[in-house]
């Protein structure tokens, strides 16, 4: 059985997963924002994202290179 032979059914299979997708997302809002999944859901981390310090030394392809 081929999907393109199912065609008809795959509008009420989009309905059920988007019925079932906002339900979840309503179980997760009323968590609390003290939940991980609540804050993955709204974006909101817990802290700010520390800066990545700048490397020393040369990069790595000058440390990979072989002289020559």
């Amino acid at each position: 059985m081929c999907i393109v032979d199912n065609i008809s059914i795959l509008p009420i299979v989009v309905r059920v997963i988007k019925s079932r997708r906002m339900r979840w997302a309503g179980h997760v809002v009323r968590m609390g924002e003290r939940r991980v999944v609540y804050r993955v859901l709204m974006g909101k981390p817990e802290r700010e994202r520390e800066r990545e310090r700048e490397r020393e030394g040369a990069t790595w392809k000058a440390q990979a290179y072989i002289g020559g």
